[in-house]
């Protein structure tokens, strides 16, 4: 009788395999026949899409040209503003030609913000460049800057200018 169960387990088990053996096939096709189905879709598609104007008489690459010159504006401002630094910072140098590397120095070094609430002010602590007599022509720089008293957008706080050794003012 053990024979017999053991044979009935096991038959038992030969069939559930061959249920779940089915369902797999049965998916396996099914998603065979959808691929089929996307793969003659896919042959529908033209490789090459034709550019039309679009009905509001706008072109395709309106939207392309918009932010390159956006781009190209926010650039320009840029420059100019640069340009007006170095303007400020020529007639202490004696080499004025230098002034737009001496602009890109001070921009790449690395500065300290200090939030100094009782005076409504935001410190901009420079780090001192490789050279004092660099150093002199900042500080120059940054009196023009702190006399326009820029106050940082958003809130009424100034922003003023020093190197990391100046003691800052009260």
């Amino acid at each position: 009788m053990v024979i017999d169960q053991e044979g009935e387990i096991e038959e038992r088990k030969m069939q559930k395999y061959l249920r779940q053996k089915a369902e797999i096939l049965q998916n396996v096709e099914s998603c065979q026949s959808e691929l089929e189905a996307i793969k003659l879709k896919k042959k529908e598609i033209p490789e090459r899409i034709e550019i039309k104007p679009s009905g509001d008489n706008k072109g395709l690459l309106t939207a392309i040209n918009d932010a390159k010159q956006l781009m190209d504006t926010i650039k320009m401002i840029g420059y100019r503003a640069e340009t007006a630094l170095c303007n400020q910072i020529k007639p202490f140098m004696s080499k004025p030609e230098e002034a737009r590397s001496l602009m890109r120095s001070i921009y790449q070094s690395n500065a300290d913000l200090v939030i100094d609430e009782p005076n409504n002010r935001i410190c901009v602590m420079l780090h001192h460049s490789n050279f004092a007599v660099s150093d002199k022509i900042i500080r120059e720089l940054f009196k023009v800057l702190n006399a326009t008293e820029t106050k940082f957008p958003g809130t009424n706080l100034k922003l003023n200018y020093f190197l990391v050794s100046d003691k800052i003012p009260q």
